[in-house]
């Protein structure tokens, strides 16, 4: 497949001298998502070869809350990932001394249609590789695929921040957090918007196309519902979680690894420390919350909490040790690791970002055209606004199971008001999240055996 005159151009402005003595261009494939377009290309001189991404940021379109275009412009994803991608080649190493295939090395760059040409990372991404394993008879596959992946979502984040002062001393990302968190917020808002406005067919026929504004508008008038002043208080009761902030991907998921390489890093950056392994669980195309009900759904929670201590420590011996621990040997480990209110608020942490992971990905999908939701499985499987329904509910189930757990974390009060005012929103915005569900919730739960295994011990406070 012949390269396009002006994406070769915008690929050789951004190579520079480097590669200028290849002298054939060849695109392999090319898909998308809602803010990028790749090129997997290969440039040849000879039997000389070389494979490379190129990766050209787009305009999310019109009609969006404001501050989603400030998170998506094309300009601000470019620079941040260019940024990202150098200072992690340069700054995040291995205890053994050899740089990790962490994430792709930067080729070059191009202010042009902000492009930016990447080394071409080979093989399968996670989630085929998950949703593979799950076709197979045997669980153990499962479980074995499943964790490779939290191993390496557990070593990245595990070195990013054995390496977090020299990571601020390339950059100071602290300056990143408020607009990271004012974008939480809009995209939130957003999210929600969205959701509503595609669950209901009568507001798609009256309104036509998707407006923020209109719909914003509409909740307002006809729900009585400001999504501004909802969306704040929500995120500031999210505060009561008490979550540590360490350096994350703070986008991952299934799609952004490849064998051991993390990929799309341009919202790089410090955040919820659950953000990155309550995200990978969230498993679109297997039922978004089947990895919670597996009989093995502690057990990833733990591995990635020893094996990211483990990888932050840069302990060769401990890291193999730790790759070796099951169940209790796990638990008995994280109960070291953690005061059983470190451990109470990193749980109902893991469990707020799975809500609004599923919001998120029950608004996105939709953004997609046919061709781009057929771009890696080959058939397009429309959303299913029942199914998101009732994984948000599942999700609220569980955390009413958790009511032994919210007793011991830093704010139980605060805690329990911020998921009631996220569950009243969703019911706001048509969601089935039960009226008696939601009160228990606020005042006192009922344990189930959800998280029933969890460590005996845990370290003095």
């Amino acid at each position: 497949m012949s390269v396009g005159t002006t994406l070769e151009k915008s690929i050789r402005e951004a190579l520079g001298t480097s590669f200028c003595n290849y002298t054939e261009f060849e695109m392999i494939r090319s898909w998308s998502s809602h803010h990028a377009n790749f090129y997997h290309i290969v440039l040849r001189k000879g039997p000389k070869k070389k494979r490379m991404v190129a990766k050209c940021y787009t305009p999310v379109g019109e009609g969006h809350e404001p501050t989603y275009f400030v998170l998506h412009d094309p300009g601000v994803l470019f620079h941040r990932e260019k940024r990202n991608l150098g200072i992690l080649n340069e700054v995040v190493k291995i205890p053994s001394g050899k740089q990790p295939n962490l994430v792709p090395k930067v080729e070059g760059s191009s202010e042009r249609d902000f492009t930016l040409v990447m080394s071409y990372v080979q093989g399968n991404t996670q989630k085929d590789m998950i949703l593979r394993a799950a076709t197979s008879e045997s669980d153990a596959q499962l479980d074995e695929t499943f964790l490779k992946g939290v191993g390496l979502i557990a070593r990245f984040a595990g070195l990013c921040n054995a390496h977090k002062k020299k990571l601020l001393s390339s950059f100071d990302y602290n300056r990143d957090v408020d607009f990271l968190e004012r974008s939480s917020q809009g995209q939130l808002k957003e999210n929600m918007a969205r959701l509503f406005y595609l669950n209901n067919p009568e507001l798609i026929t009256n309104m036509g196309e998707y407006s923020y504004s209109k719909v914003f508008a509409y909740l307002l008038t006809q729900r009585s519902l400001n999504l501004d002043d909802r969306v704040a208080e929500i995120q500031a009761l999210k505060k009561e979680l008490r979550t540590k902030i360490k350096f994350q991907h703070n986008d991952c998921n299934g799609l952004n690894i490849v064998g051991s390489t993390i990929l799309d890093l341009e919202s790089f950056g410090l955040g919820v420390a659950t953000n990155d392994i309550s995200s990978y669980c969230t498993i679109v195309g297997l039922g978004n919350t089947a990895m919670f009900r597996r009989d093995q759904f502690n057990l990833y929670r733990h591995a990635y909490l020893a094996s990211e201590h483990a990888w932050e420590q840069q302990d060769v011996k401990l890291i193999k040790r730790v790759e070796g621990y099951r169940n209790g040997d796990l638990r008995k480990f994280v109960g070291e690791l953690m005061t059983k209110k470190e451990y109470a608020d990193w749980t109902l942490s893991f469990f707020a970002q799975a809500i609004e992971k599923n919001i998120q990905l029950g608004a996105t999908y939709d953004r997609y055209s046919p061709q781009e939701k057929t771009a890696s499985s080959g058939t397009e499987r429309p959303v299913n606004y029942g199914k998101i329904d009732s994984y948000i509910r599942e999700l609220f189930l569980i955390v009413h199971g958790l009511d032994p757990l919210v007793n011991s974390c830093s704010n139980p009060t605060g805690v329990r008001e911020y998921f009631y005012t996220l569950g009243k929103t969703m019911q706001d915005l048509g969601y089935n999240v039960d009226d008696q569900l939601l009160a228990e919730i606020k005042i006192q739960g009922v344990a189930t055996t959800v998280l029933e295994e969890v460590p005996k011990k845990f370290k003095a406070e």
